[in-house]
């Protein structure tokens, strides 16, 4: 049961943090928004580290970093396509990042459920039902593109 409320939890963390980010990138730059991010990320990765008591594994760091500094760009991405684009055609495709581990675990040799499959099919019908939109015309059509190129690349 633990890690269902942790998953809901961490759902609801992400969600909240992904709405709040592309709301406030409409008000402010979208580094200054990167930035605070990553500073409460830093201060939320400390406490964890510190509550453990121990720190990061062996061969660890490098990855890491790498990581972070590709989170940067997909962050930055993110909250550009939130702030010029429509969040709830937005938001749909900015979830699809999740299939990056399912494509590696199919390319490594597992295998999805039935369950899984039928989550990984209604998960993309969402999406393209929620980005099936109507133009209010020419510049919220260009708008509307560089938002979902953008959101790709995030995801």
């Amino acid at each position: 049961m633990l890690p269902v409320a942790l998953a809901l939890v961490a759902s609801l963390c992400f969600g909240t943090g992904d709405f709040l980010g592309g709301s406030q990138t409409r008000r402010t730059s979208v580094w200054a928004v990167a930035l605070f991010s990553y500073l409460a990320a830093t201060i939320g990765m400390a406490a964890v580290v510190i509550v453990r008591g121990q720190g990061l594994p062996p061969g660890a760091l490098l990855p890491g970093l790498g990581a972070g500094l590709l989170l940067v760009v997909c962050v930055a991405t993110f909250y550009r396509a939130l702030a010029i684009g429509v969040m709830s055609v937005v938001g749909p495709i900015l979830s699809l990042g999740t299939i990056v581990p399912v494509v590696v675990g199919l390319a490594s040799g597992e295998r999805p459920s039935a369950p899984q499959l039928l989550g990984i099919v209604i998960g993309l019908s969402g999406v393209l039902l929620a980005t099936r939109t109507k133009s209010a015309g020419e510049h919220h059509e260009a708008t509307s593109r560089t938002s979902v190129v953008l959101a790709v690349v995030g995801a």
